[in-house]
C-alpha cells in the first residue's frame, strides 16, 4: 500500500475523462443497484448500490454512491463527495470526501485521501 499526495497521484494517474466537476448539476443521474464501470467514465450520481471500476479503467465521479466502492487493480477511480460503505481497493483511488465504513487495501494500492474514513484503514 502506497498513500500519495493529491498532486503526486494526479501525476502518476493524469485524468483521461474529464473531471466530473465539469458535468451540469442539472444532468445527474440517480441509478438503482449495483453498477460496474467497464470504460473511461465521468459521472455525476446518486448510486444506490455497489460501485466496481474494472482493471485499466478510470473512473471520475462528483456524487454519492450508497454501497461499498471496489477498485479492482489496474483500475483508477476519482471520487469527490461520498462513499457510505466501505471502500475495497486493489488499484488506485483519490477520494475529496468522506468513506462512511472502512478502507480495505490489497497490496499495491495507491490512496490519497482528503477527507474522512469514518471506520479504519486495514490492510
Amino acid at each position: 500500500m502506497i498513500w500519495l499526495s493529491r498532486d503526486d497521484f494526479e501525476k502518476r494517474y493524469p485524468p483521461r475523462v474529464p473531471s466530473a466537476d465539469l458535468l451540469d448539476e442539472r444532468r445527474s443521474s440517480v441509478l438503482r443497484g449495483d453498477v460496474t464501470i467497464d470504460s473511461d467514465t465521468a459521472l455525476r450520481a446518486v448510486i444506490g448500490g455497489n460501485v466496481t471500476v474494472r482493471s485499466g479503467v478510470q473512473l471520475n465521479f462528483h456524487g454519492v454512491i450508497k454501497g461499498s466502492l471496489t477498485v479492482e487493480p489496474g483500475g483508477t477511480a476519482y471520487v469527490k463527495g461520498v462513499v457510505k460503505r466501505n471502500l475495497h481497493l486493489g488499484g488506485s483511488a483519490l477520494v475529496e470526501g468522506v468513506v462512511g465504513k472502512d478502507v480495505r487495501l490489497n497490496r499495491g494500492a495507491e490512496l490519497s485521501i482528503e477527507g474522512v474514513v469514518k471506520g479504519r484503514v486495514r490492510e
